[in-house]
């Protein structure tokens, strides 16, 4: 695979300091991480799934994706307030496929 490296707004190449310079064609490698990188489960969320019946296993039958999702937008919030009001929106909507964060 080659890329073209673009130039910066001075001239200079993007990544001369590399040895790699505007034009040169480089070789890149991808490879494939298997290690599944599981959100980790905060104590409140825990405790109000482990309240409703099958609601540990209904939140970890999720993709990572949605589940990782729901712990970012529980950690953005600010007030205790919130966070309640979040944990109880990701309980009660944790079985919708197209679920949204959202204010």
């Amino acid at each position: 695979m080659a890329a073209n490296i673009g130039s910066s707004s001075t001239g200079r190449s993007g990544g001369r300091a590399g040895g790699i310079g505007e034009g040169d064609d480089v070789t890149i490698t991808l490879a494939f991480d298997g290690d599944r990188r599981e959100p980790t489960l905060p104590d409140d969320l825990a405790v109000a799934l482990a309240e409703i019946e099958g609601g540990t296993e209904t939140f970890a039958d999720l993709t990572t994706a949605t589940r990782t999702s729901m712990l970012e937008w529980l950690a953005a919030a600010k007030r205790e307030a919130t966070r309640a009001a979040r944990i109880e929106r990701i309980v009660s909507e944790m079985h919708d496929r197209s679920w949204q964060a959202s204010d």
